[in-house]
């Protein structure tokens, strides 16, 4: 599928983190072209029935799927790319070179408070403990050891 505005890419290539070894062709969102998108940058794209956050990789000027399939980007997440079109080019490759899902190779170089567009509690902090002295009758024993 083509789209009209030749010579100016309209389709979003995305990497979602999930098991699939393809990049995903979306649209941009109403009032956005695609170049403003930038790579690197995270996006939530709808999946099926749920919503999912992938990477955009990459601009096209066409997808293989017919025009009435292709589904808009939800929502920009970050303003500026997470990562640079250099490093988002190496994960590719990369992904390509072990034969793992590109999705999944661009959420594992992403800090952990990343992936989901949200932070992740804290852990509880460790609590100090104590430890008990020994009893005067261990003494003795602890002594001839």
């Amino acid at each position: 599928m083509s789209l009209p505005g030749a010579g100016e890419p309209g389709i979003l290539k995305v990497a979602v983190d999930c098991p699939l070894r393809a990049v995903l062709d979306y649209l941009p969102p109403d009032g956005t072209s695609a170049p403003a998108l930038p790579v690197g940058a995270r996006v939530r794209v709808p999946m099926g029935r749920r919503s999912a956050v992938g990477m955009i990789v990459g601009h096209a000027q066409c997808s293989t799927l017919p025009a009435e399939r292709l589904r808009r980007v939800s929502e920009l997440l970050d303003a500026q790319p997470l990562l640079d079109p250099g490093l988002v080019a190496l994960l590719q490759w990369t992904a390509s070179y072990y034969h793992h899902p590109p999705g999944e190779v661009m959420a594992a170089a992403l800090p952990a408070a990343s992936p989901g567009g949200t932070r992740r509690p804290l852990p509880p902090p460790l609590r100090a403990c104590a430890i008990p002295s020994p009893s005067p009758r261990c003494l003795p024993r602890a002594r001839a050891l």
